[in-house]
This record gives structure tokens, C-alpha cells and sequence, in this order.
């Protein structure tokens, strides 16, 4: 990673998130920072930073970040979003920290589950030396065909075609986390054909069998 790609107050503000979270509050990078970090070609350099966890860890978190906090924790609701929200400003940097975060269309429901999902396929970024636990791709381009950013999708997609076989168990995990699992292995597969033969139609993962609610 290049310090210019990701502009100097973004490192130096999630420098100051990592030294002061607690070692067992486990938080995950998303959005355009970490798209950055997996060289996802992005039309502009990250502007904020997305950060996601757990609800009892967004909770700590919150306690561990509060010297730079804006606001209070809240429980969000939208017609297609349902989170633990809270907000920061560090570095001249806005921060947003999302927890149990649940994305829903009319086609599919999505959640995702950090500590017990999510975090077993991390990829592990670097600012700076810093070493920085990323959502997976396969996270984001679940997350993006659902809010329709066809851009983001073609540009995540892209990055996984070129080695579809590393992001394909994570890929499996999310899919896990999708209610209807088979609407969002219908659309992965468009942007990723090589998952093709590797999503094999799962019967019981259709009735969406431990899938946790």
C-alpha cells in the first residue's frame, strides 16, 4: 500500500482507532477504504471511513472512541437499512461505525455477523505498517448488488475474476448470511461467472437451514 493512495489524515485516523480499541473488540474496515486496500479500481480516493462490528462490540467500541465521538450510539432503521449507528471525527476525518448492520431489499435480506462470520475471511490490509482486519470482497459485492451501485459491483467483480478461487469461501459465508440465498447466487454469479460451477445449488441452504435470525 502506497501512502499516496490513501490519503495521509485516513491513515492517521485509523491509526488512532486501532491504538484505542481494546485488544478483544473485534472491528472490521469496509466501504471505499478497504476497497482501496484489496486494489479495487475506485473513481475517487476514500473521503471517510466505514467501520463494522458486532452489536456488543460497537458498544465497547463506542466507550473506547468516545474522545472523538460526534454523537450517540442509535439504533438506525430505513426501509433498507437496520444498524447500531454512531459517528466520529478524528484527523479531520469523518468515521462511521456500524454495528449489526442488516441490509433488506424486496429480493433479499442480508446480514452480516462479524465476529462469528465475517472475521474468519478478513483480509489483512496495511497502512503505513499498520496492520488492519478488511471486510472481504465477497462482503462488499453482496452489499453493492443490494443497494444497486452498478459501479462499485463491475469494479469489485473485476478484482475477483481475476482469482475467483480466493474469495469463493468467503463468498459462501455471506451467501450463508442471505435470506433468499438463491437470489443473491443468481446475481454473484452474473458478475463472477467462474463461481458458476463452485456455487452448487444447496437445497437446504435454499430454505436457508443455520442461517442464524
Amino acid at each position: 500500500m502506497n501512502r499516496t493512495d490513501m490519503p495521509a489524515s485516513i491513515a492517521q485516523a485509523i491509526g488512532w482507532l486501532n491504538e484505542h480499541s481494546r485488544s478483544d473488540a473485534k472491528w472490521m474496515l469496509g466501504g471505499s477504504c478497504s476497497l482501496l486496500l484489496q486494489g479495487v479500481n475506485l473513481d475517487q480516493t476514500p473521503r471517510d471511513i466505514d467501520i463494522y462490528a458486532d452489536t456488543e462490540d460497537a458498544i465497547e467500541l463506542r466507550e473506547c472512541w468516545k474522545a472523538a465521538a460526534v454523537d450517540d450510539a442509535v439504533w438506525d432503521q430505513t426501509a433498507m437499512y437496520h444498524s447500531l449507528l454512531s459517528h466520529y471525527d478524528c484527523h479531520h476525518c469523518s468515521i462511521e461505525l456500524v454495528g449489526q448492520f442488516v441490509v433488506s431489499t424486496e429480493w433479499c435480506c442480508y446480514a452480516t455477523r462479524i465476529a462469528s462470520v465475517l472475521w474468519h475471511y478478513q483480509v489483512n490490509g496495511f497502512i503505513d505498517g499498520m496492520q488492519v482486519p478488511l471486510l472481504p470482497l465477497a462482503h462488499e459485492l453482496a452489499f453493492n448488488l443490494l443497494r444497486a451501485r452498478e459501479d462499485r459491483v463491475l469494479a469489485i467483480a473485476a478484482v475477483m475474476n481475476e482469482h475467483p478461487e480466493q474469495h469463493i469461501a468467503a463468498m459462501k459465508a455471506v451467501l450463508a448470511q442471505c435470506e433468499p440465498s438463491s437470489a443473491m447466487r443468481t446475481k454473484v454469479i452474473k458478475v463472477v461467472p467462474s463461481f458458476g460451477p463452485l456455487l452448487k445449488q444447496d437445497t437446504a441452504g435454499d430454505r436457508n437451514e443455520g442461517v442464524e435470525r
